[in-house]
């Protein structure tokens, strides 16, 4: 495994001329189909969420059905988001910030997790600070924060569906992964080698260790040229839209994934599925179909 350091860097000559990019071209006759049996669960998968959330996921998510998702199967590196994207732990993070502000005798306020979400910690809790006027230090609440999800992390949190298996599936393919997370490197380590990701990836990265936030590039750049390749050649996975923002400035294919906790916020949620390159309800939507017998 790569561990950052000071020496990883990433050449800006990459992105001179590179503009965003943009969602395949959806048009043309979708023509006949081979279903088998794994196509049909995606047809499912993908009905549902056309049910649930209208027809432009239904476009996008219908590119893998019929097997026409060829930018992203091209990609040599995948860059992934630990929380809400690989590890199914964003219930735990609403419920420490809950119990946070109980015992300071406060309601959560309604808009306090949308706007440190992407935050790095140290800086979340500089604003928590600052914002409510405790007399704590941004590192007291800190160590308060990690004190209450290490032990989720280390021992309970679980992956989201068919994690695993598209994770083996890109490492049979010799796709380069990393993830990139906001969360504090202890948390992130403890559940990845938990759930025997770890040894998968190439590295770990953290915004601290970036000095920057999930809504710009810097993350994901940093993680692409430690594994030696260029944004173009990556595809970057996030569950929230300053991370997919984030990501398409730095020149990266995006993927969308969704997460349940953030439907009680409509605003972001849709804007995670309208300007990723290809939104996914499971991971289970990216795996290979399954040959007819």
């Amino acid at each position: 495994m790569l561990a950052f350091s000071e020496n990883v860097r990433y050449d800006d000559t990459r992105l001179i001329g590179q503009g965003v990019k943009t969602p395949p071209s959806h048009g043309g006759n979708m023509g006949s189909i081979p279903i088998s049996t794994a196509r049909r669960a995606a047809l499912r998968a993908a009905l549902f969420s056309f049910l649930k959330t209208g027809p432009l996921d239904f476009k996008k998510n219908f590119h893998i059905i019929n097997g026409m998702c060829k930018e992203l199967r091209l990609k040599q590196g995948a860059i992934f988001d630990l929380d809400g994207t690989l590890l199914d732990s964003m219930g735990v993070w609403h419920q420490i910030d809950v119990d946070f502000f109980a015992r300071r005798g406060m309601e959560l306020p309604p808009d306090y997790q949308g706007i440190i979400t992407a935050m790095q910690p140290e800086k979340a809790a500089e604003y928590t600070v600052d914002r409510f006027g405790f007399d704590e230090s941004p590192d007291s609440i800190l160590a308060e924060w990690l004190e209450m999800a290490y032990q989720e992390y280390h021992e309970k949190l679980p992956l989201k569906p068919y994690v695993r298996e598209y994770v083996q599936y890109l490492r049979s393919r010799g796709v380069l992964m990393c993830v990139a997370s906001s969360s504090d490197r202890r948390l992130v380590e403890a559940a990845l080698s938990r759930t025997g990701l770890l040894g998968d990836m190439e590295m770990v990265l953290t915004s601290a260790e970036v000095g920057c936030p999930k809504g710009t590039p810097d993350i994901y750049l940093a993680c692409a040229g430690a594994m030696g390749l260029s944004p173009d050649e990556c595809a970057v996975y996030e569950d929230i839209i300053q991370g997919v923002r984030g990501a398409k400035a730095g020149g990266f294919y995006t993927v969308g994934v969704y997460e349940a906790s953030y439907r009680k916020d409509p605003v972001p949620f849709r804007q995670v599925q309208t300007e990723s390159d290809l939104y996914i309800r499971s991971f289970s939507e990216l795996l290979p179909a399954e040959e007819e017998s």
